[in-house]
């Protein structure tokens, strides 16, 4: 049950001031949200980016359909969504093809004769011509040809997926890398299905992400996730359950900080609802237990 707290929980923006501060301090982080389906993971992780931006630095890649609405209430996401079908079109340039060169064709007698006259009374004007130089033979040896994957160092994810290219992830590796050493946050909201998508384990793809994107890039990563067994919890610097607490006709949600490596968690349990199509925390709210 939440009870009235003695003194008002310490929030910044619409979040615990905990959860702001382990981002804005102390490096780059991996983050885990967990919760099942309707509990505001997206709302959560759109009002997140918010608060830490600049949301112009934010990269989201999602598997599941856009929800109605959530561009009027996010305007940024419309200008990201442009941006990252810039990023995923652009690709790498390709080696000219050769140059073939027609035969010219016979001339007909006549032609021929016309063409002789006429370059014996120029001769007998301006005197010798010198003559154009052959064009250069076309190279029979191919240019080689760039490889499918360019621009930012994919070797660590090219070992993790093999033949497959997961074009969303390597959009985001291009964005990151663009803006680098500046800070981003790179959200994959319901990564355990993006990771069954391309058959590898949730874990690899934690992985993954951690040293290409977090301790090489300077990024911070959440994986938002449905699964509460994720295998992945050891290598996360936070990890976040979202829960319904099912008070009431209105959404009302529980918050847990589960773990936020370095800080101290005086209230790592609170309430939130979703009003107005946004997260929220309640001030002065907590749950006991």
């Amino acid at each position: 049950m939440p009870e009235q707290t003695e003194g008002e929980l310490a929030i910044a923006g619409p979040f615990p001031k905990e959860l702001v501060s382990f981002f804005q301090s102390g490096g780059p982080k991996l983050l885990l949200v967990k919760g099942k389906t309707r509990v505001g993971k997206t709302l959560f992780v759109l009002g997140l980016a918010e608060t830490v931006g600049p949301t112009n630095n934010c990269f989201i890649v999602s598997t599941k359909p856009p929800e109605p609405g959530l561009n009027e209430m996010f305007p940024w996401l419309k200008v990201n969504e442009a941006r990252d079908k810039v990023l995923a079109s652009d690709a790498p340039p390709q080696a000219p093809a050769p140059r073939i060169i027609a035969p010219e064709k016979p001339k007909r007698p006549e032609e021929a004769a016309k063409v002789k006259s006429a370059k014996d009374l120029l001769k007998s004007i301006l005197g010798d011509i010198p003559t154009a130089p052959s064009p250069p033979e076309p190279n029979e040896t191919a240019a080689p040809q760039p490889a499918a994957l360019s621009g930012p160092d994919l070797g660590n994810l090219k070992k993790t997926f093999g033949a497959k290219e997961p074009k969303e992830i390597i959009t985001v590796y291009k964005g990151v890398s663009a803006v680098a050493p500046a800070s981003t946050l790179v959200v994959l909201n319901r990564a355990d299905r993006l990771a069954e998508r391309y058959g590898i384990t949730l874990p690899a793809l934690a992985q993954l992400l951690k040293e290409d994107l977090v301790v090489a890039r300077n990024a911070n990563v959440v994986l938002v996730l449905e699964k509460p067994e994720t295998g992945a919890d050891t290598m996360a610097d936070g990890i976040v359950t979202l829960k319904e607490s099912g008070q009431g006709d209105d959404f009302l949600g529980q918050l847990e900080l589960n773990k936020l490596a370095g800080l101290i968690l005086k209230q790592p349990k609170t309430m939130y609802n979703l009003k107005g199509g946004k997260f929220q925390v309640l001030k002065g709210m907590r749950v006991w237990g």
